[in-house]
């Protein structure tokens, strides 16, 4: 009788699990490279021209000498002067030996005497110097040389970044319910 007034409902008890799987991510940052080339080493050299003029020869020929030709030159004119000077002292004895053949040989003297220097002298229209002067030219040099520099290559590397992400569970528990009504509205007698 009291089953058909009072009912009782149930819910069965439940449990729920959902698991995630963990996961492991690593990533890895591309590694640094520097790369650097100090300039290379750079030494010009450099030699002037040279421009050489010798103009020893047409000074001379216009009566300029140095001082080691001018030496020379004296020596030459002294000597030509001596056996000039001896041949025309000769040559005078030789005439005054004859006075007696006659010829006025004293006369001839005295007039070669008075007009010496006009005997000696030749007038010539040149133009001087004949010669040119030496020219010698040596061209400068330039002299380059490189001496390259070895490159630095500096790697940096990135350390790995690593994530693990730990497996998750997630329990759920639904807990039994039980729930009592009555059946329909009445009235409960109970006799003991």
């Amino acid at each position: 009788m009291l089953s058909e007034l009072l009912a009782i409902r149930s819910t069965p008890a439940q449990i729920a699990i959902q698991t995630q799987r963990g996961g492991l991510i690593i990533e890895q940052r591309m590694a640094d490279m520097a790369v650097s080339t100090p300039p290379a080493d750079l030494s010009i050299t450099r030699t002037p021209p040279r421009l050489e003029i010798d103009s020893t020869i047409p000074r001379q020929e216009m009566g300029y000498y140095q001082m080691l030709g001018l030496l020379h030159e004296i020596v030459a004119y002294t000597g030509r002067q001596f056996e000039r000077a001896v041949a025309d002292i000769v040559a005078q004895g030789d005439a005054l030996q004859r006075i007696e053949d006659g010829g006025g040989a004293i006369a001839q003297l005295a007039w070669e005497r008075m007009f010496v220097d006009m005997n000696d002298r030749v007038f010539v229209l040149t133009a001087i110097p004949r010669t040119p002067p030496a020219i010698r030219f040596t061209p400068g040099q330039l002299l380059i040389q490189t001496e390259p520099r070895r490159a630095r290559i500096q790697i940096i590397a990135q350390p790995p970044m690593i994530s693990v992400q730990a497996p998750e569970v997630r329990v759920e528990a639904t807990w039994p319910e039980l729930r009592f009504f009555l059946r329909a509205p009445g009235v409960l007698d109970l006799t003991v």
